[in-house]
């Protein structure tokens, strides 16, 4: 469309500079946008060491630990996405959710569904789409993970806490089976850690109190506070890890062969992973019992699964908490991260 013959030159070039300001200002607004449902989006300012960490997609962008594995990715000097969710094809969806019937009264994966999802092909789902982009992976925290996942036959009576959040369930399943299957960098925190335990092969501890006390010892809250009353908060705990193998990812990463002040908020844990790919290279005392604190993937470039939360402690730090000092210190939280990316960069 051209300028009526009445408009002046000077009139013309100053129009042609207001539209040409505001769609370079849209341009710019749209390209630093990243949403849950897709992959990282480019921006004019892209370097080479940009480093594009996929946050495995929750149904609710609110909770506590999404906001601060979000936040500490950014503050370790990467870009945060957060990702869509991977559908199982051999699952049926109404209106966005799984089917009624794939689910149980307590709302975890029904035996039948959770086989077909363990069968299933992770290529042949979308999870190379939701990737698109992605140097690099973080599987954060959350509810517990269907049973029938991992265990051959279950007592629904066995079920200590409810919550359960199925679709989740198949969505981090099927993205970590991708993630292994083609050696994308992965770093798993908490549920993380118990999902690459899961899809690798291994069992859960189903509630650790319970598992303390079956072995006749007194649980004192080592993994997450007590709460004080019906309303208490129940705080990250501080716990003490002893890394069992020098040569792995965990000792590489803090130098340490004893970390102090790991922040932990969880009631259960890594069982067995005989006859996995994985290993174990960090445990925690627990009534003279030795509990997994971090798993490794050692045929791969970089997959470190830990129970404790990091990002937590980089975040406290951040904010000033109180019982900051209770914590690691920022520098060795934010190390986690900070690996994780030079794995990406080493791969690229």
């Amino acid at each position: 469309m051209g300028f009526p013959r009445s408009v002046s030159v000077k009139k013309r070039i100053i129009l042609l500079l207001c539209v040409f300001a505001v769609l370079t200002a849209c341009i710019a607004a749209a390209g630093c946008v990243m949403d849950s449902s897709s992959s990282a989006n480019v921006t004019s300012d892209e370097t080479p060491d940009d480093i594009y960490v996929g946050i495995a997609w929750v149904p609710d962008s609110e909770p506590e630990y999404y906001e601060e594995t979000y936040r500490t990715v950014a503050e370790a000097g990467g870009i945060p996405v957060l990702l869509g969710e991977v559908y199982s094809g051999a699952l049926r969806y109404e209106g966005g959710h799984l089917s009624p019937e794939y689910l149980t009264m307590d709302g975890y994966l029904t035996a039948d569904a959770a086989e077909a999802v363990k069968s299933e092909s992770a290529d042949s789902t979308n999870a190379l789409e939701v990737l698109a982009n992605i140097d690099a992976v973080i599987f954060s925290g959350g509810e517990d993970i269907s049973p029938t996942l991992y265990l051959p036959s279950l007592n629904p009576q066995d079920i200590v806490e409810t919550g359960f959040n199925a679709e989740r369930d198949v969505s981090d399943y099927l993205l970590m089976k991708y993630c292994l299957e083609h050696d994308i960098p992965t770093l798993a925190i908490c549920r993380g850690m118990q999902m690459l335990c899961v899809v690798s092969g291994g069992t859960l501890i189903q509630d650790i109190p319970a598992y303390i006390s079956a072995h006749g010892s007194e649980y004192h809250f080592e993994h997450r506070n007590a709460v004080a009353g019906p309303d208490g908060y129940r705080d990250f705990a501080p716990t003490t890890v002893t890394v069992t193998n020098r040569s792995s990812h965990l000792y590489q990463i803090t130098g340490k062969e004893v970390l102090t002040g790991c922040p932990c908020w969880h009631h259960q844990a890594a069982s067995s992973v005989d006859g996995t790919p994985i290993i174990v290279t960090g445990v925690s005392e627990t009534s003279e019992i030795n509990l997994i604190e971090a798993l490794e993937h050692p045929d791969k470039t970089f997959v470190l699964g830990v129970q404790f939360h990091p990002e937590t402690a980089v975040v406290k730090h951040l904010d000033g908490k109180e019982n900051a000092d209770q914590f690691m210190d920022i520098e060795t939280a934010l190390s986690f991260f900070t690996a994780l990316f030079d794995a990406a960069k080493m791969k690229n």
